[in-house]
């Protein structure tokens, strides 16, 4: 009973380690088919990307946000969207990790979070004619660790 006791509780220490958070990139104003850039360092796993494209009649802007070694998010965004994200896994020779089997006999690939491990950019660019100005947020979720 002892030992389940401490097992409970090593169990319970570990999902409090686990600390969800989220990044706001500043703001990024648009106008007509100018970019903005902004850079934040993050340590964790990426969940998702929440995209507001703010209020201007014609909202249409291009969101790229990436790492050093991965495109996360490459969209022409017109309208407010969440965006989960996993990734095709890779093993060491570089070849996808798949798996045989579920609704069909061929290869599926796995999917993963993908890691974040210092400066994440996020780059949001106008497509709206000249003159209209845009304000778009750019929230990254992820696992802290």
């Amino acid at each position: 009973m002892r030992k389940l006791l401490i097992l409970g509780v090593l169990a319970f220490a570990g999902f409090a380690l686990a600390d969800m958070d989220d990044k706001v990139f500043p703001v990024a104003t648009t106008v007509a088919a100018s970019a903005t850039t902004n850079t934040i360092n993050m340590r964790g796993e990426l969940f998702g990307i929440y995209v507001d494209v703010g209020t201007a009649t014609t909202r249409t802007q291009t969101v790229v946000v990436a790492t050093a070694q991965q495109t996360l998010l490459n969209k022409a965004v017109v309208a407010d969207t969440w965006f989960p994200l996993e990734y095709p896994l890779y093993g060491s020779t570089g070849s996808a990790l798949t798996f045989v089997g579920g609704t069909n006999d061929t290869a599926n690939p796995w999917y993963g979070k993908a890691p974040l491990a210092g400066p994440v950019t996020c780059t949001v660019t106008g497509g709206n004619g000249a003159g209209v100005t845009n304000t778009t947020t750019v929230t990254v979720i992820y696992d802290r660790k």
